[in-house]
């Protein structure tokens, strides 16, 4: 007897589907950086473009220019890493990012795009195409990255430190893209492009999940290293510590309060279109049917929000 087709897939990838549902619902990925990791050598980095032009080239394209067939029908295009510049780093505002910065963004993904996190590869394959990822951009090869950003000892979350983190906000103007209740909807909005002139989604953290970490000392590394491409600028070197960690508590108070859903395996979960396409290049094997149906539905407002803090 044949089985669907569905049965073996599951039998194989079942576990790394689970994963993927959870992070879809609102789990951060746990990256694990203290394990062993390849030398970055001629023979790894070979290693690394023969992993890329099998998963990674078909959204960031050959060149990693971010220009493939793919990326035409997305609607946050691929990053252009021939570019060397990165918004998810834990280095100041212009820096290359550190080599654990781009694995733990090729581990975790980066939710509301099509770059899901890369379950299915091991450790050194990461590692691998971390060090290929880097050549292209001559940046690597004439500067280091910056020294890390460190985040201070956190205090006692209060509400008066989220008072106060509000008051910041405000004066920050923060609400100009993020909108007074963080739902995205600031006046701005329509107008923000990135460096490459293609317009801008305000992430709405109020009823999405962050794209990066969503802890208060995931929110202070964003805020102070700023996202490189984008008008999100560093506000490392005009706030002080202990505001910005009042300014992070009061973003995290405000933030969605997930997962969405258990993230089981028949869940209805909020995805986006660029998510979606995303599953379909990721998980080819899936059973076209129930990714679409099954499983999900297009991503449209969440009402899973926090209250109003007044």
């Amino acid at each position: 007897m044949t089985l669907p087709a569905a049965y073996g897939y599951y039998q194989i990838n079942g576990g790394m589907m689970g994963e993927l549902m959870k992070w879809l619902a609102g789990e951060d990925v746990v990256v694990d950086l203290s394990g062993p990791r390849p030398h970055e050598n001629v023979s790894t980095i070979e290693r690394g473009k023969t992993i890329y032009e099998k998963h990674c080239s078909i959204c960031h394209g050959d060149n990693g220019d971010g220009k493939s067939i793919r990326s035409v029908d997305m609607q946050l295009k691929p990053r252009d890493l021939s570019a060397g510049v990165y918004k998810f780093r834990s280095t100041p505002t212009g820096s290359l990012p550190t080599d654990e910065d781009i694995y733990t963004t090729i581990s975790r993904g980066i939710r509301g795009t099509g770059m899901l996190p890369w379950f299915g590869l091991s450790s050194e394959d990461k590692w691998a195409v971390t060090y290929f990822i880097k050549t292209f951009s001559e940046r690597f090869e004439e500067e280091d990255p910056d020294s890390q950003i460190v985040v201070p000892e956190l205090p006692a979350i209060n509400a008066d430190l989220v008072g106060r983190g509000k008051q910041l906000y405000e004066h920050a103007k923060c609400w100009e893209c993020h909108g007074w209740q963080g739902k995205g909807d600031g006046p701005k909005v329509e107008e923000l492009k990135d460096d490459r002139g293609l317009p801008v989604k305000v992430r709405g953290f109020a009823s999405e999940p962050f794209k990066g970490g969503s802890g208060i000392q995931d929110i202070y590394i964003i805020i102070s290293t700023g996202l490189d491409g984008t008008p999100m600028a560093s506000y490392g070197d005009t706030i002080p510590d202990k505001d910005m960690i009042a300014l992070s508590a009061y973003v995290n108070a405000i933030a969605m309060q997930g997962p969405l859903k258990d993230g089981g395996m028949m869940e209805l979960l909020p995805i986006t279109s660029d998510e979606h396409a995303g599953m379909m290049m990721t998980y080819p094997a899936m059973p076209v049917g129930l990714m679409r149906y099954g499983m999900m539905r297009l991503y449209s407002r969440s009402d899973n929000m926090k209250g109003e803090i007044k």
